[in-house]
């Protein structure tokens, strides 16, 4: 009986060899595509976290309508589960390159590298002087390149002096920034309401009475996953 069926099972092969070819076709290709990702989803993940380990990306951001103060600072520093805050300015403004002008969201970079959220520098240099800036490197495909000049304005009747101490700066570097892993760099008030791009400028080039933004590294989390439960 088992023999018969076997024999049977090598008849209807050699009969339709093609077709057979064909189904074992398939079948190898999605054992292939499926043991691929399976083997593909760990590396991404791993080479993530590395990322977001060399960056020091933040574990929660805290926003306030009305700002944060000093007081606010280290109150949040001093918090139960809290290893380090850091407070950044930040402003969504007009910026004029050559004859075009789009909204973009600027945002302050402390005067040391590994802070959290710190940027990567992909060419150039970190700014040295108040009127030099970085621009991330998506903006910079379609827009100024290192060595231009660019211009900032509030779009506002408020003059963009009482948040920055001056309005044009110089492209030194370009960067990635690990808040912005996509395309879209979130919405504004001004223009179309699109953000086309990011500008990084010192700290000190800001004049605002309040930090905008405190961003947070909870303790203990330093090699856990990012992708764990």
């Amino acid at each position: 009986m088992g023999n018969t069926i076997i024999k049977n099972a090598f008849k209807e092969v050699r009969s339709s060899f093609s077709r057979f070819l064909a189904i074992l076709l398939v079948i190898m290709v999605g054992t292939a595509f499926y043991t691929g990702l399976k083997s593909v989803v760990p590396d991404l993940e791993a080479s993530a976290d590395r990322y977001f380990e060399a960056t020091h990306f933040m574990d929660f951001r805290l926003l306030s309508s009305i700002g944060f103060n000093d007081a606010d600072l280290a109150a949040v520093r001093n918090s139960s589960g809290v290893e380090d805050a850091q407070p950044i300015y930040t402003i969504d403004a007009f910026l004029s390159y050559g004859q075009q002008t789009n909204v973009a969201h600027v945002i302050s970079i402390p005067d040391s590298t590994g802070a959290i959220n710190d940027l990567h520098l992909v060419e150039g240099r970190l700014p040295q002087q108040s009127n030099e800036c970085i621009i991330d490197k998506q903006r910079s495909e379609a827009g100024p390149k290192i060595g231009d000049t660019i211009t900032l304005s509030s779009g506002t009747e408020t003059p963009i002096n009482t948040s920055l101490s001056q309005t044009v700066y110089h492209v030194v570097g370009l960067a990635e920034s690990p808040s912005y892993l996509t395309k879209d760099r979130g919405i504004t008030k001004l223009g179309t309401g699109k953000i086309n791009g990011l500008v990084f400028l010192p700290a000190a080039n800001f004049t605002l009475p309040a930090y905008t933004e405190i961003l947070v590294t909870a303790a203990g989390t330093s090699g856990i996953s990012t992708f764990s439960e």
